[in-house]
């Protein structure tokens, strides 16, 4: 008995598909209200102001939170 072995032949792919890196900086946030490390009390209502630029995105796109450690304390929003 015979075996007929035929032979597999992959072809790739030869054409060039290059993908172009887009690099996306991080934005910039300078918290203005309170300085590092200050402290707030607790059961309070405090305010907090920041500044927010982004090179990659414009104003109407950017989205801001406040978190406390691993805690949102105040939601995505549009920056305003």
């Amino acid at each position: 008995m015979f075996r007929l072995v035929t032979p597999v032949i992959l072809i790739a792919c030869t054409g060039e598909n290059i993908i172009e890196k887009q690099n996306n900086s991080a934005p910039l946030v300078l918290i203005g209200s309170h300085s590092d490390g200050a402290e707030v009390l607790e059961g309070y209502a405090e305010s907090f102001r920041a500044t927010v630029s982004d090179d990659n995105d414009t104003f109407n796109e950017l989205l801001t939170a406040w978190y406390v450690g691993e805690e949102i304390v105040c939601d995505w929003t549009e920056v305003s």
